[in-house]
Order: structure tokens, then sequence, then C-alpha cells
């Protein structure tokens, strides 16, 4: 959660990010291409009217994000690149152990906070990146997952992906776009049959338009079991409800075509909507999603994803950050008569990462959740 004093500073990091290193992505796929989108991110830094290139004409001139102005990013991404995949898949090293028994499905989601606003001489990216990893790294298999999403990996997502693929997280499908991009991943010690995107396009609002935040979409196949794991980070902020509305719509829609029937399908990722301060709120994303949620771990005493009472991350890299406690990280399943629901017994709880010196990793908590399928 951010706030919306910060919009300039974010955008202006973000289109930075990208020049200096997210057209690395794109340098993969196709030279030209890159170039182009480096030269139109030159412009919107120089605040220069945005220019043409060949077939590429970005009609998202970050200029209008400054005023405020709705902006139009559909050519930034899907004209320029037309035709060119941006999640990343594949699998590698060795296919990890533990996580859970037959018949049960453990899942985490985590926003990782890996974008430039967060970078400071306190906690550089990099590092932090590493002991994050170094985290999924040292768990013991009986406290690992079998599969990870995770949102606002904007930036050293090439970095996280070898660390989880070194984890035992040896299939995944990852956002590569960097700072425009989605920031969303899934890893998964099982495999990804098959994996889709979907963005909000214009569902959306002020700075965060310039970022293609949607629905990431992972078919896992434990043992013959199918699970479809649908993740999402929404529009931040109490006063977004309503463009939140139309990206559960997106997310509603996206889900509904794929073939589902009687699979369990799960929808994990960062929601922005507080279960604890604006309830009715709450409710009214559980009935536009037709989700349900999973039963709270006995005994936990974390009720909160996002606490700036209890995370260092939050005190010392987010001044600017909301100050009170919110529970906005969840992992729903699909309450659709077609589809197969949670076995009773599944749980969900918060738990608190920390880095080797007791810092935590992220200025989320992350949910895990053990889902018997």
């Amino acid at each position: 959660m951010k706030q919306l004093a910060l919009q300039t500073i974010i955008t202006a990091l973000a289109v930075i990010g990208f020049v200096a290193g997210d057209a690395n992505s794109l340098r993969r796929r196709n030279e030209d291409i890159s170039l182009t989108q480096r030269s139109l991110a030159l412009n919107l830094v120089n605040g220069e009217q945005c220019s043409e290139s060949g077939q590429c004409v970005s009609e998202c001139c970050v200029v209008n994000i400054f005023k405020n102005e709705v902006c139009n990013r559909q050519s930034f991404w899907r004209r320029c690149l037309e035709g060119y995949s941006f999640i990343s898949s594949g699998n590698g090293g060795q296919c990890g152990t533990g996580g859970s028994p037959e018949g049960r499905l453990t899942i985490m989601s985590y926003n990782l906070y890996l974008i430039l606003l967060a970078s400071d001489g306190i906690f550089s990216l990099r590092d932090r990146a590493a002991d994050i990893v170094l985290y999924f790294q040292n768990q013991r298999p009986e406290d690992s997952h079998d599969v990870v999403v995770l949102q606002e990996a904007w930036v050293l997502f090439d970095e996280i992906r070898d660390g989880m693929v070194g984890a035992g997280y040896c299939h995944y499908a990852y956002d590569d776009r960097g700072s425009f991009g989605s920031g969303m991943a899934v890893y998964s010690k099982f495999p990804i049959e098959k994996h889709d995107f979907r963005g909000f396009q214009n569902a959306c609002a002020s700075f965060e338009c310039a970022f293609d935040k949607g629905v990431i979409y992972a078919k896992v196949n434990k043992n013959g079991k199918r699970i479809h794991v649908f993740g999402t980070h929404t529009m931040y902020s109490t006063v977004n409800h309503l463009v939140r509305q139309k990206q559960y719509a997106v997310m509603r829609s996206f889900i509904d075509e794929k073939d589902t029937f009687s699979e369990v399908v799960l929808m994990a990722g960062d929601f922005n909507e507080d279960k604890i301060t604006t309830p009715q709120k709450y409710e009214g994303m559980l009935d536009f999603l037709h989700a349900g949620e999973v039963s709270t771990a006995p005994n936990s005493t974390n009720l909160f994803s996002y606490d700036p009472d209890e995370n260092s991350l939050i005190d010392v890299n987010s001044p600017g950050a909301d100050s009170f406690q919110q529970a906005l990280d969840f992992i729903f399943y699909d309450k659709n008569e077609n589809t197969l629901r949670p076995g009773e017994g599944s749980i969900c709880q918060y738990i608190k990462p920390k880095d080797p010196e007791g810092d935590d990793l992220s200025d989320h908590f992350p949910v895990s959740c053990e889902i018997v399928i």
C-alpha cells in the first residue's frame, strides 16, 4: 500500500528502471523492439512527446500520468509486442520434495516489494532479493510449499527465478517485462501444464496505469490431480474500490474461460481489500469473484498481512506507507458449482519470513495455506 503522494516518484522510477535494466528481457526476443521501447522510455523520462518508430506507436505517454489522467497503455505492450510472449515459462534443476502429503497442496502467496521505490541505503533490492531466495532455499521440506505465487517481482526477476529453481521450484511461469509489467509469477514443484495471463487493461487509475497488472494463470498437476491457480495484484488504496471491482470482473471472466470442471480452482494474491477495516467491501469482493474463504489455522495469532507494528521493513523503508494494520493478502477457492471445493481441514495463516539478521523480507507478510484436494 503506497500513498497517492508517492505516485510521481514511483512512475519516474519505473521508467528509469525500465530504461536501465528491464529492456534486457525485450532484447532477448528482438533487438529492434527493445531499442524502440528504450527510445520511447527515454522520451518519457525527458518529458518529450512520445515518438514513433517503425510499427510501434506509444499512446501511453507517462506525462499523462503526472496529470492524473487515464493512461492507455494497450499499445505500449500489446501493439508494440504483438506476437511476443512476455510470460517466461520453463523447468529446470531438481524438483523439491516435501511441501505436503498426498491429497493436499501447500501454497503461498507473497508480495515481495521488489520495486524501485523500495531501494535505499539500508535495504538494497539486490541484497533483499538474495535474502528472499535464501529463505526459500533454507526451508525444511516439511515447512516448504508445493506452489508459490508472487507479486511485485518487478525487478531482479531472473535472480528470483534462478534462486527459486535452486530451492526446488523446478517449474515456473513469470512476467519478465520488468517495471512496466505485472510483477507476478508462479513457481511450482510439480508440472505446470498450462499458463496464461490476462491484463486489467484500462481497469486502472492514477500511476498504476503505467503497470500492466492483471491475472497470471497456471494449471498445476500434482500426481494426477489438477489445480488451477490464478494469481493477482489489484489496485491499492481504500478509495479505489470501484476500480478493483472492474478488476475482479476481469479476473472472474478469465477464470470462467478455463476448463476447470471437477477440479480445484484457487485465487491467490494481494487483493488490496482490507478484511479488517472495510469488511463490507471485502464481502463485496468475495461476491464479485464468487470466491470462498479457507478457514484460518487454529490458534493463529497473525491477523494482518500488512502490519506497521510488526514489520521492520515498513518502519525503515516506507515513510509514506499506511500506518494501520490490514489484512490484504488472501488465497480463496472458486465456489462455482462445476468446480471441486477444497476438502475439510483446509487452512490458511499469515507467516513472518525473516532474513538471517532477523529483519522482514518484504512490507507484506505472506499467506500460507494447506488445501485438501
